[in-house]
């Protein structure tokens, strides 16, 4: 059975709820976007961080439910976020960072990046009769 420690949800649930927020916040500035006029720097940049929030919501779903694959598309978003410019780079980075550390806590001897991508079925439970 994969189990991980409650500061571990708890970081990928933050995770989301923040870029939740960032995703209303850019939606908002992208729906106020004069499509009668040229679109901006600026609004570019909010339907970058639009997306990037989205995705992001959906990678930490991804490791909640023991997806390795939820934080390879944190780390593309992350590399990402350089289109924001360097300041958005920076702190993508310090959470990437954070979100390895977090990954790397051990319970009961095992981390949970050991047990991303990792199927373990439970031996006890009976094999379903497909007839």
């Amino acid at each position: 059975m994969k189990k991980r420690l409650l500061f571990t949800t708890f970081w990928l649930w933050a995770i989301i709820i923040a870029n939740a927020y960032l995703a209303l916040m850019n939606f908002i500035n992208v729906s106020l976007i004069d499509t009668n006029s040229d679109i901006s720097v600026e609004d570019y940049r909010s339907i970058t961080w639009l997306i990037l929030g989205l995705v992001n919501i959906v990678a930490a779903a991804l490791i909640l439910n023991w997806k390795k694959f939820g934080f390879w598309l944190i780390v593309v978003t992350s590399v990402a976020s350089l289109l924001g410019g360097q300041h958005a780079f920076i702190i993508s980075m310090i959470g990437l960072i954070v979100l390895v550390a977090v990954l790397q806590i051990k319970l009961d001897g095992v981390s949970c990046w050991e047990q991303l991508g990792k199927n373990n079925f439970n031996a006890s439970t009976p094999e379903t009769n497909r007839e």
